[in-house]
């Protein structure tokens, strides 16, 4: 399934919303081909990193919310979008002409 949105992520801190299902676990929200490139979330007071060694996410950030801002940290530039099964397609999208 194709991605509704995807985001240009630089290396680095990168503030994005998410627009998945609510109380999806970090690992049901990003795709598996993204797992070596990100290595930590960040949102209100939570945050978890995620261990090659343990293929992991450990620390308080356990599930995301629909709408919610994280600063997701990368090792290197990524064209990243959520998981398109996991996508609450109750919005709207602004289409720019």
């Amino acid at each position: 399934q194709e991605p509704i949105i995807s985001y240009e992520l630089h290396e680095g801190y990168n503030l994005i919303s998410y627009i998945g299902l609510d109380n999806i676990s970090i690992e049901e929200a990003i795709p598996n081909e993204f797992s070596e490139y990100i290595t930590s979330i960040s949102g209100e007071g939570m945050a978890s990193i995620y261990s090659p060694e343990l293929q992991q996410w450990l620390g308080n950030l356990n599930e995301l919310d629909f709408g919610s801002g994280y600063w997701i940290e990368t090792n290197t530039p990524i064209n990243f979008y959520w998981n398109a099964e996991r996508i609450n397609t109750n919005f709207i999208i602004k289409k720019q002409y």
